[in-house]
């Protein structure tokens, strides 16, 4: 879906690929599950921040977890952005296109 919406779109298959490509690829947003193998959701976003703390990307939540609780513990963790399965698509496209236009506002001046 994100992909015939123009986005440039990579796929990791657990947190460890996640945090490696995030470094490697640098991108605007990065989408990712909570329950992920090898490190979960929380653990790839910590690292994720701790290794890039200028200059990480926006990062997405998607999780079938949407109590309270699992909202803070994902912002606490360095989450931007929490949305719960199953997810409303146009709600994840508004927030990515708020994202790059941030991003261009912010380059632009």
């Amino acid at each position: 879906m994100l992909t015939l919406q123009g986005a440039s779109v990579e796929v990791a298959h657990d947190g460890a690929q996640a945090v490696a490509a995030v470094q490697q690829q640098r991108p605007e947003a990065v989408v990712m599950d909570i329950g992920m193998p090898v490190m979960n959701g929380y653990e790839a976003a910590r690292a994720i921040r701790a290794a890039m703390p200028k200059g990480a990307p926006t990062l997405i939540a998607l999780t079938g977890w949407g109590q309270y609780a699992d909202k803070a513990r994902a912002l606490e963790a360095g989450f931007d952005f929490h949305f719960v399965k199953p997810l409303d698509i146009d709600d994840l496209i508004g927030c990515l296109d708020s994202i790059q236009s941030a991003a261009a506002a912010a380059t632009n001046g």
